[in-house]
């Protein structure tokens, strides 16, 4: 795993989609995921991350999906996985 831990706080200010990132990066925006047990504050940990997780082939490399304009998720993963169930 390469580690870059890079600060994306200005990306993901500027941005009004996704903002590319590695697990080990961080950013102002920063929040815990509830089922994480690391103390850490990386990306990979971060509700507002997607490294592909639930695919069963997760990646070192994902996206942050962090909506400054609304300050929570560019999308709901909640809803869309109902919509899917009808």
């Amino acid at each position: 795993m390469a580690f870059s831990n890079v600060d994306r706080t200005k990306e993901v200010e500027k941005e009004q989609g996704v903002v590319r990132i590695k697990s080990t990066d961080h950013c102002h925006y920063y929040e815990k995921h509830p089922d994480t047990f690391l103390q850490r504050k990386e990306c990979w940990t971060c509700i507002y991350s997607d490294f592909g997780i639930n695919t069963g082939n997760p990646s070192d490399t994902g996206v942050c999906e962090y909506n400054k304009d609304t300050n929570r998720l560019s999308h709901n993963p909640l809803s869309d996985s109902k919509e899917q169930r009808r």
